[in-house]
């Protein structure tokens, strides 16, 4: 059963928001599962404690494992919670290539603006 810090948009698309509520978060930091069975994590969250119980639980629930992580932005949070959530499933990290080496990151990858993304039931396309 989801609670309400999981909503699902579709089959393909959820909503898992972070439990660190606040002024700059609202409720908490809005992450997004995307794809079937090899999913994309968009704007990972905090990587530890309750926010990890999470992920964890929605990957069990489709049945699934997460093959990236792609940053839309670069704040701390995201930043650390991309790397240990990177660490703790063995995902590939994009991001900005505006970005590449920002808190000394290295990403597996990066992307520009009109490049497209495949993923696990799609493509995205980067708008920057």
């Amino acid at each position: 059963m989801l609670d309400k810090a999981v909503v699902l948009i579709e089959r393909d698309l959820r909503v898992v928001t972070a439990p660190n509520p606040g002024f700059m978060t609202g409720e908490g930091t809005n992450q997004y599962l995307i794809g079937v069975k090899r999913l994309t994590l968009i704007d990972a969250a905090l990587g530890a404690g309750p926010n990890l119980e999470r992920v964890r639980h929605e990957i069990a629930e489709a049945g699934a494992s997460i093959e990236q992580i792609l940053l839309t932005h670069i704040h701390p949070d995201h930043l650390g919670g991309a790397m240990e959530l990177k660490s703790e499933f063995g995902a590939r990290l994009g991001m900005h290539v505006s970005r590449k080496g920002y808190g000394g990151v290295v990403p597996d990858w990066t992307y520009d603006d009109g490049d497209e993304i495949p993923f696990d039931g799609g493509v995205l396309r980067v708008v920057h």
